[in-house]
């Protein structure tokens, strides 16, 4: 670590994504596999490891849209809190418009139910979610552009209830434009508290996010990290916020080779902060692209790290 410390950044830059590759072609030799790290402080990309398709494919959110739900759903209401809700075991062990998680999740706070990526609570929140302020959502944090926006406006209402709970195949965004939407959420609804990065948004913007439900947000992603699907991201000692997304590449399969795995995870605490967007292929978010952005996280904790005042 000490040679690490005195390498020029150039050279430090490039071992880090050295290492951080062998760590990924170790960990999934026969998936695909890629990782984007984004400066909190500025939102620029600290790494970008992966195959071309990966950065340059419009690619369906599964789970990861949820916090973004839950938004549409206070800003819909003019409410400062979400509700609670219970997820009851599966009908005959079918998922159907019920959980994942088929046993049922039980009572849950939309903390916990953000942790656990509970399918019922937020299938529960759509269904009182008018379309258009769920678009306008989407709109706002550059998920989607105006006109897809108002592509999605004419699907079936049971159609845009998948999409708000993460099912279905839309919203479909470039995996930059994830990472960006989450960077919103964590700089407080800033997407760069400095400097500017290339991309759709080339200027600083204001988005109003009412503190409590981004309290809330970050509550549930930090106990993601600590019991829920993002658990397996935690690599070390140190706080994390993570968010896990599964989506079948063949609508209505759970075949395990028919899913890809999406994990979002930020250390706030590390010197300028990093978020860390995961994707494995196949895989789940919980079990395949939670260790890999956790590993992200802790490489570039070791090498890059320090070198950031």
């Amino acid at each position: 670590m000490a040679l690490a410390a005195e390498s020029p950044p150039g050279l430090l830059q490039k071992a880090f994504e050295a290492n951080l590759s062998r760590l990924i072609a170790g960990l999934f030799p026969e998936r695909m596999a890629a990782v984007i790290l984004l400066h909190l402080d500025s939102g620029g990309v600290a790494a970008s490891l992966g195959l071309p398709f990966f950065l340059e494919s419009a690619r369906p959110w599964g789970s990861l849209i949820k916090p973004f739900t839950a938004l549409a759903y206070l800003a819909s209401h003019a409410a400062t809190e979400l509700p609670q809700a219970i997820c009851p075991p599966a009908v005959n062990g079918r998922e159907g418009e019920g959980c994942w998680y088929l046993p049922g999740h039980g009572a849950l706070t939309f903390e916990q139910a953000l942790a656990h990526s509970c399918n019922r609570y937020f299938h529960r929140l759509a269904q009182d979610i008018p379309p258009e302020d769920f678009l306008r959502t989407l709109v706002s944090f550059n998920i989607v552009e105006q006109e897809e926006s108002l592509s999605m406006a004419s699907l079936p209402d049971d159609q845009l209830h998948k999409a708000m709970t993460g099912y279905g195949r839309l919203p479909a965004s470039l995996p930059i434009r994830m990472a960006h939407a989450y960077l919103v959420l964590f700089n407080r609804g800033l997407l760069f508290r400095s400097g500017q990065i290339d991309g759709p948004n080339r200027a600083s913007r204001r988005i109003y996010l009412e503190p409590s439900a981004i309290a809330a947000i970050w509550r549930g992603m930090r106990l993601s990290s600590l019991e829920g699907t993002g658990r397996q991201a935690r690599q070390g000692s140190f706080p994390i916020y993570t968010k896990t997304g599964t989506h079948s590449r063949k609508p209505g399969s759970h075949n395990p080779s028919h899913l890809e795995g999406w994990c979002v995870a930020v250390d706030t605490d590390v010197s300028a902060g990093v978020l860390a967007l995961a994707y494995v292929y196949p895989g789940r978010g919980a079990t395949e692209a939670a260790p890999l952005a956790g590993i992200a996280l802790t490489t570039y904790r070791r090498w890059l790290a320090p070198q950031i005042q």
